[in-house]
């Protein structure tokens, strides 16, 4: 009798102590791995510069430039090369989205729709030892009128909320046959703040 207590005893201890271990969830299980993030591809779409826009009556498209040479110096060389046409808004110089990489053209724009044609009169001229083409910008869609240009998936989206702002802005396209004087003036600190912008970038 006391043996078989003994052994029942014994027994009991053993799945006492088994039984815990048993029912204990797997660590393994318990562990949580985090999922993998997928990598957010970090660049500026070249559109969200207002200067990529360019307006067919006072813009002209220059090609042949030299991709070699830092964004900074081809802007500067275009600014004086063509600054005797007329005064300058902005001079553009796009590159690919994504990768930075210049395609070889810039976007020239004049305060003046008459000086652009003065600008048109270059075509053919040297620039650095590089023979230039200059065009005018007969498109809507600066996408298109970029030369070899791939763009990324942001591109066409922020081209058409550039396009419904300015829609809003100038009230549907109405455009002021003669802007008052505080406009002018608006326009003219407007002017010298992009240039001193694009001296900055």
């Amino acid at each position: 009798m006391g043996e078989r207590l003994l052994k029942c005893s014994t027994s009991t201890d053993v799945e006492a102590t088994t039984e815990p271990s048993q029912n204990e969830p797997d660590d393994l299980e318990q562990q949580v791995f985090p999922k993998k993030q997928k990598k957010v591809e970090e660049y500026k779409c070249i559109f969200e510069n207002k200067s990529a826009y360019g307006h067919s009556h006072r813009s002209i498209l220059v090609q042949g430039l030299d991709c070699s040479l830092p964004v900074a110096d081809i802007r500067s060389a275009l600014r004086k090369h063509f600054g005797s046409c007329g005064h300058i808004l902005s001079v553009f110089v796009p590159t690919e989205c994504k990768t930075g990489s210049l395609i070889g053209c810039a976007l020239i724009k004049y305060y003046n729709p008459n000086d652009e044609k003065k600008a048109l009169a270059l075509d053919g001229s040297f620039l650095g030892g590089m023979q230039l083409g200059v065009v005018k910008n007969n498109t809507g869609s600066s996408s298109d009128f970029f030369p070899n240009f791939k763009g990324c998936e942001r591109c066409v989206l922020t081209q058409r909320k550039y396009l419904h702002d300015q829609f809003i802005a100038t009230r549907g396209g109405r455009m002021m046959a003669k802007p008052p004087n505080w406009i002018l003036a608006k326009w003219g600190l407007a002017l010298t703040e992009e240039v001193e912008a694009e001296k900055q970038s």
